[in-house]
């Protein structure tokens, strides 16, 4: 399973970079109670409303495990046909590395044009599914689109087209990267006890959602859309109402991601660097939040977004800044059209508006100032995504 010049840890854990969990979690790291402390309390919080709901209407929420079953085939089409729609992206670079097409005049053109394809055909054959299945589609179509992005624009045009064999290919595709590396740092084996905590970690998050958003974020929600007066106070107090469930599915959501199914693929594929996030709650500013919370899209837009950018421009890395937000802010308006089906423009007029605030805050300010800088990009975490939500449903 691993071509001989790729590396190897020595113990299957000398080298892996974990995640700030795991080191919090399993280390021996001072916050180690308190993090069990606050996700115990987090667990009798969901055991609350569970038990709630089940008092309320004789049977635990299942609302979402409903829906899901509903599209299970039609996830798994698209799956299929989105994987193999991938190897495109190895057709033309072995192309070019035969010399049938040329990589300047008409490879990277067509590259471009197909990931276009690519993302909006998919979309639109699940366009009549459920809101769920619409989601997971498009977060996964446009998750498979930067892949073949990075393996086609750092491959089609570099001196190492040696490495473009199908097994390479294929391997690349397992791995749980955004951006393509000629050489991946490998472990020598899978911890089945980590795997096996992992698994059980994923039901128990899922799980979790569909407690949150059946017992509590649902209701509002529909509350919010039932409400016919739109003025500042009715918004406020929907945000108010609407924010504890918000940012606790945001926090699971974000939890089953990055710490359990990206930790589950990356064990499976013998993959060592961990480093899908940084410890974002600690961020003292929108730029150091967006740096660390999605690591893998923060490398994929540092190497074909902003590095380009600033390259064309002259070295001027406010143009890379603005051309990373304006293209974030796209894909996340996209995401929620697909969601809710409604065409708006909230979310990116809400985005490039962090523009101005990150060109005057201070790198030094925001250390020398680190517990107020923090609180105030809690304030904006916290409420953001609920302040959105709301203007989505009622204006």
């Amino acid at each position: 399973m691993m071509a001989p010049e790729q590396k190897r840890d020595k113990d299957n854990g000398g080298v892996i970079r974990q995640t700030p969990f795991d080191e919090m979690i399993d280390g021996d790291s001072t916050y180690k109670g308190f993090c069990c402390t606050f996700m115990m309390f987090i667990g009798m919080y969901l055991f609350k409303l569970g038990w709630e709901y089940q008092l309320q209407y004789g049977h635990l929420p299942d609302d979402l495990i409903q829906i899901l079953g509903l599209d299970l085939g039609c996830i798994a089409r698209m799956e299929i046909l989105m994987y193999l729609g991938m190897f495109t992206s190895f057709s033309v670079v072995s192309l070019v590395k035969v010399d049938l097409l040329n990589w300047y005049y008409s490879g990277w053109t067509f590259m471009a044009l197909y990931e276009l394809f690519y993302l909006f055909s998919f979309n639109y054959l699940v366009r009549r599914c459920e809101w769920i299945t619409r989601a997971l589609i498009f977060l996964h179509s446009c998750a498979q689109v930067m892949k073949i992005h990075s393996y086609a624009f750092t491959l089609g045009s570099s001196a190492h087209q040696q490495r473009v064999t199908l097994r390479d290919f294929f391997m690349y595709t397992m791995y749980p990267t955004l951006v393509y590396e000629t050489n991946f740092v490998r472990t020598s084996r899978v911890r089945l006890g980590y795997l096996i905590k992992r698994i059980f970690l994923i039901l128990v998050m899922l799980y979790s959602l569909v407690i949150v958003i059946d017992c509590s974020m649902g209701p509002i929600v529909t509350e919010i859309v039932q409400t016919p007066v739109v003025s500042a106070t009715t918004v406020i107090t929907n945000i108010l109402k609407l924010f504890p469930s918000m940012f606790l599915l945001c926090c699971l959501a974000f939890y089953l991601v990055w710490e359990c199914l990206l930790n589950v693929i990356a064990e499976l594929t013998y993959f060592a660097d961990r480093d899908f996030y940084k410890d974002w709650w600690n961020s003292g500013s929108i730029l150091e939040f967006c740096n660390t919370w999605n690591r893998s899209v923060h490398k994929f837009l540092k190497r074909h977004v902003y590095l380009p950018t600033v390259r064309q421009f002259n070295g001027n890395k406010f143009y890379g800044i603005v051309a990373v937000f304006l293209l974030s802010g796209l894909v996340h308006e996209l995401a929620l059209f697909v969601i809710f089906q409604r065409p708006k423009t909230h979310f990116i007029l809400l985005f490039m508006s962090q523009l101005p605030v990150i060109m005057v805050q201070s790198p030094q300010w925001t250390r020398s100032n680190r517990m107020v800088a923090n609180f105030l990009f809690s304030v904006y975490i916290v409420l953001g995504p609920s302040f959105l939500t709301v203007m989505y449903h009622m204006c």
